[in-house]
């Protein structure tokens, strides 16, 4: 066994090691120099565990010595990074990170010292309520118990100087009675009423102190004629003094009496201003309530018009809440300096494939919605294509390139007489097949969009519109490239078409024609969810009508009156109940004037999700 060398404790070297001692023995066993356990660590852990403890050190030195190290400990931390192997970039970058956390810690203790001090000088009592906020800017602001207990006591002392001192300045304050006794001439009685203490039987009992009234014997007696003197003689050599001394000290240069040299001045009296001016101040105001805000990845509280002050320097903000994207910025704080950061938080867009529905204002819900993902496709037919029209090409790419949410399901009955009712609009009739859970027909284009208007204001500014003419198609396939989500056919168990017509000989012939509409959600979905994209209704979009895709828009948006685009008639698309399978594939279109009215028309809307 390894024999330890024996030292008095009187030759070992005094230096910062857990608030006390350290010898070159203990940084050997602790350090990178020896040690079996030290052998076992490959040379990086070693460096990196060397590095930790000098940042401990330091940081509990700084503890000591804020707000800069002297230069006895100076010379003790240089010591220690040497001898624990550290380069000077790396006990630089540590050293500036542990002051730089010194530093907002105490601006810390500062923003609870004011908080605090605010509570005590309101002069309401530190109830329950007021404890427990207390507490919860404690934990925000990470203080030791120890630091805030420091603080409460140091105003608690601050409230009984003010309550002394004004005594003190002016003693004549409360109203004196002077109370002359007949049998003692020469003593007076002197009653001081205190306002504050209540008089009359009504008064609480408790209110009522035995020092109401005091009795103080006064015996004038005449100044001392020989103090009077005395005092004069001492002034007058004062004033000698302060007149001469100057004069010897220009004659002579110096003069033996006792001064104070700068150096020998306290260090504190020169250092009032260096926090003060190493802190900022941070506002960080947003659009909605109730938010968090993380500063250097700390809950920090709400956003308001409530400053943070910090440290001097870089800070990370970031402000969130549930339902909206993150909001992430840096800052460079001067000191100082008061910075003001206005956030718009956006709504998080809800993933693909998530049905919700949006709240009206009577707490209703509105149209089911469902999201679709971002992505590519090829819109139109191609040539090869059974049966396809002329108007379904040239097929082209198109780009979506955010998601965006779509009814699951066209507008009902039910959605569209709510909207109806509301505005004082007629009721579309409905071919007396039934209302209720129907697809809502007899509307025109514009019937469609004052309904995603009012949609849209009932759900509190969430913007619903009609759909693109690419994004539905993007819709309907649904990831497919046959004439059908279905496949290369369909059939009338999965879509309300005239099943008296066959398409390319694939069996859509059924034989079964409803001859009317069937209730929303009654027929399978497609692949992404979405129910009576093929026939039931053809369906009302945004675009004008073209000919052709020549010089289509690419990007999924709408396609107006450019490149001879006629905007009296819209384009609809789909198919209806009334269609025959050529007419409900996935890439045909066609057209209806803007204000017409029939019974296979209606119409589903999108919900933008992303701005």
């Amino acid at each position: 066994m390894e024999r330890k060398e024996e030292r008095h404790p009187k030759e070992e070297k005094r230096t910062i090691e857990q608030g006390g001692i350290f010898t070159p023995n203990s940084v050997e066993r602790n350090g990178s120099s020896s040690g079996s356990a030290s052998d076992a660590l490959p040379d990086e852990t070693i460096y990196k565990r060397n590095l930790s403890h000098y940042a401990v050190t330091f940081s509990r030195a700084l503890e000591k010595t804020y707000p800069e190290i002297d230069r006895t400990v100076r010379e003790q931390l240089r010591q220690r990074s040497q001898d624990l192997g550290l380069t000077a970039e790396d006990v630089a970058r540590i050293e500036d990170q542990v002051t730089a956390k010194a530093i907002a810690y105490r601006a810390n203790l500062q923003q609870y010292r004011q908080a605090y001090r605010d509570i005590i000088r309101s002069g309401q009592p530190i109830d329950h309520q007021k404890r427990h906020k207390l507490k919860q800017r404690q934990r925000i602001l990470g203080l030791a118990n120890a630091d805030v207990a420091a603080i409460e006591d140091e105003i608690a002392n601050e409230k009984i100087d003010t309550r002394i001192e004004p005594r003190r300045r002016n003693p004549q304050r409360f109203p004196k009675t002077v109370i002359t006794d007949k049998h003692e001439p020469k003593t007076s009685k002197i009653r001081v009423e205190k306002p504050w203490v209540e008089k009359g039987a009504g008064a609480p009992s408790a209110r009522i102190s035995p020092i109401t009234r005091i009795a103080i014997p006064i015996n004038p007696k005449p100044f001392p004629t020989k103090m009077a003197m005395g005092i004069i003689a001492l002034l007058l050599l004062v004033g000698i003094g302060a007149y001469v001394y100057p004069l010897l000290q220009k004659e002579w240069g110096h003069f033996p009496w006792p001064t104070i040299s700068r150096e020998e001045k306290s260090p504190r009296a020169e250092q009032p201003t260096e926090s003060a001016q190493s802190t900022g101040q941070v506002i960080i105001r947003s659009n909605v309530p109730q938010d968090r805000v993380y500063i250097n990845d700390q809950w920090v509280g709400h956003t308001g018009p409530d400053p943070h002050l910090l440290a001097a320097g870089e800070h990370a903000i970031r402000v969130e809440k549930p339902g909206f994207e993150p909001f992430e910025t840096r800052i460079e704080l001067a000191p100082n300096r008061e910075e003001i950061i206005s956030v718009q938080l956006i709504p998080e867009a809800p993933p693909p494939g998530k049905i919700f529905q949006d709240k009206l204002q009577d707490g209703s819900l509105g149209p089911k919605m469902i999201v679709l993902p971002a992505g590519k496709f090829l819109m139109g037919s191609p040539v090869g294509e059974s049966m396809r029209y002329e108007g379904e090409g040239p097929q082209h790419p198109v780009r979506i390139a955010q998601p965006f949410a779509i009814g699951v399901t066209t507008i009902t009955f039910n959605d569209y007489d709510r909207f109806a009712k509301a505005t004082g609009r007629k009721l579309p009739k409905d071919g007396e097949w039934g209302r209720g859970n129907r697809p809502v027909i007899n509307v025109s284009w514009y019937d469609a969009k004052a309904y995603a208007k009012w949609l849209g204001d009932q759900t509190g500014g969430k913007k619903y519109r009609l759909p693109s003419e690419a994004e539905w198609e993007y819709a309907a396939r649904a990831g497919t490239t046959t004439p059908f989500s279905t496949g290369k056919c369909i059939h009338t168990r999965q879509a309300n078409y005239k099943g008296d017509y066959d398409y390319a000989d694939c069996g859509a012939k059924t034989g079964i024609s409803r001859g009317k509409t069937v209730p929303v959600g009654s027929l399978p979905a497609n692949p992404w969810g979405l129910r009576e994209m093929h026939g039931n209704v053809w369906e009302w979009t945004t675009d004008c009508w073209h000919y052709h895709y020549e010089n289509a828009p690419t990007d999924g948006s709408a396609w107006g009156k450019e490149n001879k685009g006629y905007c009296s008639e819209r384009v609809v698309r789909g198919g209806g109940w009334g269609s025959g399978p050529r007419s409900i594939r996935s890439a045909v279109r066609s057209w209806d004037w803007a204000n017409a009215v029939t019974t296979d028309l209606g119409f589903r809307l999108v919900r933008v999700t992303q701005p």
